[in-house]
């Protein structure tokens, strides 16, 4: 599958009942009640985004299914470091729809023609991230591939005027390498 042209829309999201659970447990509600705060994505991220701010460990969190254990994971690694919530949630939605599909190998990368976009930069950032080993899978140096990605994501960021990807992006990188071990740990038999 060779996605060029198609623009990210990162709107994708799922709970499990042990998810809801969870969640309402740490608002303090009843499951029943708080099932209607979750039908809706923005929602359900701004709650998953307090309830992260009141120390939940990764252990507290590494039973969810994937879409809160992303959420839950890119804002504990990232606490540290300043980026607005928006910054954060798009980079947990990034990882959610895009690790998946590498992992799976349902995608061809393509950074020479002059389009960049937004979903193609997000899978090189994945790559370099979660999946650097592929990199020697290319024809060039692995070294000559990962400038490639770089160059690419710094590029396609800058045009879609998401500079907070561009301009630390080195940040950004180490932030995911951090959280590569439970993410590969999470997806082995999961995805």
């Amino acid at each position: 599958m060779t996605v060029v042209e198609e623009k990210a829309k990162f709107n994708d999201f799922s709970l499990s009942v042990k998810d809801m659970n969870f969640l309402s447990s740490k608002m303090g509600i009843s499951p029943n009640k708080a099932k209607n705060l979750f039908e809706q994505k923005q929602d359900l991220d701004l709650i998953l985004f307090q309830i992260s701010s009141n120390k939940v460990l990764v252990r507290d969190f590494s039973e969810l299914s994937f879409y809160p254990f992303c959420k839950f994971a890119v804002f504990h690694y990232s606490k540290k470091h300043n980026f607005t919530y928006e910054e954060k949630n798009y980079m947990a939605d990034l990882i959610f729809n895009c690790y998946p599909k590498i992992k799976n190998e349902e995608v061809q990368i393509n950074v020479s023609g002059s389009q960049q976009n937004e979903l193609m930069a997000a899978y090189c950032l994945i790559i370099i991230s979660f999946f650097d080993s592929l990199l020697e899978k290319f024809d060039n140096s692995k070294t000559e591939i990962a400038k490639l990605f770089l160059d690419f994501i710094i590029s396609s960021y800058n045009n879609l005027s998401k500079n907070f990807i561009s301009d630390n992006l080195e940040e950004w990188i180490l932030i995911l390498k951090k959280m590569k071990k439970n993410i590969n740990k999470k997806c082995r038999n999961r995805i």
